[in-house]
């Protein structure tokens, strides 16, 4: 059970992350709002991990390992922005999904991950209740341009990346796992800020605000880091993908006590599949320890 405590955590962090990054990533860009999040959280996650004796040793020794993982998120997170740049809002919501069915994919054929008749029926409902949940995207989704196949590409490599971690999570601690792969990802970045980003005034109001607000969501995005690569070590990776699910429904709450966007009935009905169908996961596997 310690695992979906973990996802709990991750969950309710990358929720809260969402919300404050669109809120800073709005008045001073991506790639700035990258370079401050990954800066944080890395430097937070860094901290954490000084914890474990001989540090340096342990990251040196497992660079074979740590390497492809930081290369993998970075590529991600590249991807993602791309993505982003030549689709719509729309196509990236639920592209951005399908690192669920990549996922149960790579379980089935070549992971061997369990998948249990009660599973299908969580995954139908949970997939439902997203649907319902983005509904007007749904209604402006229109595939085929180049922006959706790096958002797919995208959602590959993370899925990819959840397996890379599972492994090295067996010798190497989670949050060290997690400092090497922000630390590159803040390194990629700061290099691109400084190339393709023009110059913003530090002292001004607007960049300050900013500022803070992506401290707070590099803090989240710390908080997220710590449970999600620990909730890998005792859950499979498709079951955590898939109670990812989870984290719309946190930012959709948080706009609501935050900015006092009242959700849609549509986005009411798609949250109660998505509880039902976690439930059902978590449920499953409570009695099946019983």
């Amino acid at each position: 059970m310690i695992g979906y405590f973990y996802i709990l955590i991750a969950v309710l962090s990358w929720g809260m992350e969402y919300v404050l990054i669109k809120a800073g990533a709005d008045k001073i860009g991506a790639l700035m709002s990258g370079a401050i999040l990954f800066t944080v959280t890395s430097s937070c996650l860094f901290l954490f991990s000084l914890q474990h004796k001989q540090l340096k040793k342990i990251i040196l020794d497992n660079l074979s390992s740590l390497i492809p993982i930081a290369l993998f998120g970075t590529c991600v997170n590249v991807f993602w922005l791309l993505g982003i740049e030549k689709t719509t809002v729309s196509n990236a919501a639920i592209l951005g999904k399908s690192d669920i069915l990549f996922s149960i994919l790579l379980s089935f054929f070549f992971f061997h991950e369990k998948v249990k008749k009660s599973d299908i029926i969580a995954i139908i409902l949970m997939n439902l209740g997203i649907l319902l949940a983005l509904n007007s995207d749904l209604n402006s989704f229109q595939f085929g341009n180049l922006g959706d196949f790096y958002i797919l590409i995208a959602a590959l490599i993370m899925t990819i990346n959840a397996y890379l971690i599972k492994k090295c999570i067996k010798k190497v601690k989670p949050e060290i796992i997690a400092f090497c792969n922000t630390f590159i990802n803040a390194i990629v970045f700061i290099i691109l800020t400084l190339i393709f980003t023009e110059a913003i005034d530090s002292n001004s109001f607007v960049f300050k605000d900013s500022y803070l607000i992506l401290i707070g969501a590099g803090i989240c995005t710390f908080i997220f880091c710590i449970g999600y690569y620990r909730a890998l070590k005792t859950v499979f990776v498709w079951k955590i993908r898939l109670l990812c699910l989870f984290v719309p429904l946190v930012s959709i709450i948080a706009n609501w006590f935050l900015y006092e966007k009242i959700p849609s009935m549509f986005q009411v009905s798609g949250g109660c599949f998505i509880l039902l169908g976690g439930g059902i996961i978590i449920l499953s596997d409570i009695n099946k320890k019983k």
